[in-house]
């Protein structure tokens, strides 16, 4: 009689670890399903995130963010976008291709009242200007563009440069790509296959900045003086350029290349911080840490390493 009773005993602990073991599977597989569909949510609500409202061919263009112009095209084709739900005047980001006539405007003064990413703009306008906006109408461009394709967003497009999050707050992107010329009123040009303008909020003082950002290269020229580089930032207010990852630059007295070079266009300054090579008035030298004035047609460094040439005369 113990015999089956031991049985019977030993069965039913079997049956409730196999099915201890079975639930445990089971929680293992339903967390990995969760986690590889939630891996896939993002990109899925991306992509319904936004509809195609307006679609405008061989056309003038006029953007607005809260009532102020922001910059102008005239565009082979554009294809306006919204969020689903959004009135028709909410456009959140546009695909444009075949951009001539490009303007860009000076943002105002300061930004919308109040504090944090709810006071900036969630929409802009198409072609009409909104009420109140008869101001910008007249207003000069601070800059000229052109290229093949572009690709505007309010908010972020592509992940800015780690040095920027904490400072700064992105109201709007404008990536251009394909033969892309940009110049300044001030006579600041550069020239890249892809730049992307920043309108950006400063989180301390509130203001609003913008950078153009050339980060597979790009050639910026004022005058007689010019900077290639892997890598350019460019500061439209203060008129500033770094230029990284390998620079070389000519100018009316010489050529220098270095790693890393900014650009002063404002004061007509170069600095080369490490170590630079080059001419300089028709003299091969090696500088540490060069600094030329282009203005005064002066160079000074820290370290300056010269190859003079002698040459020999026949008595």
């Amino acid at each position: 009689m113990k015999e089956p009773s031991r049985a019977r005993s030993l069965l039913l602990r079997a049956l409730g670890g196999a099915a201890l073991l079975g639930l445990a599977v089971g929680l293992y597989l339903a967390y990995r399903w969760a986690n590889s569909t939630a891996d896939t949510w993002p990109h899925a609500a991306y992509t319904a995130a936004r509809t195609v409202a307006v679609r405008l061919e061989s056309t003038p263009f006029e953007n607005y963010v809260r009532g102020h112009k922001t910059w102008s095209l005239w565009a082979g084709r554009i294809d306006l976008e919204r969020l689903p739900g959004a009135a028709l005047t909410s456009i959140q980001s546009a695909t444009i291709s075949d951009i001539r006539n490009g303007k860009l405007y000076q943002p105002p003064p300061e930004a919308d009242s109040g504090e944090g990413p709810t006071a900036l703009p969630s929409g802009n306008s198409i072609p009409s200007p909104p009420d109140g906006s008869a101001l910008a109408r007249g207003e000069p461009p601070t800059a000229t563009f052109h290229a093949r394709r572009g690709r505007y967003a309010v908010g972020l497009l592509d992940p800015i440069p780690a040095d920027l999050r904490p400072l700064y707050e992105v109201r709007w992107q404008f990536k251009l790509e394909g033969g892309v010329d940009f110049q300044t009123r001030a006579g600041d040009r550069l020239r890249a296959e892809s730049l992307t303008i920043l309108d950006l909020i400063n989180r301390r003082t509130r203001r609003p900045e913008r950078r153009i950002l050339g980060p597979s290269g790009a050639q910026v020229t004022l005058k007689d003086v010019q900077l290639s580089a892997n890598q350019v930032r460019y500061d439209p207010d203060e008129r500033t350029v770094e230029c990284l990852g390998g620079v070389r630059g000519t100018f009316k007295d010489g050529a220098i290349q270095a790693e890393r070079v900014f650009w002063s266009l404002k004061d007509q300054v170069i600095r080369c911080p490490e170590t630079a090579t080059g001419t300089f008035q028709g003299m091969p030298c090696t500088w540490e840490g060069l600094t030329l004035d282009l203005k005064r047609r002066r160079l000074y460094a820290n370290v300056v390493h010269a190859q003079i040439r002698i040459e020999s005369i026949a008595p």
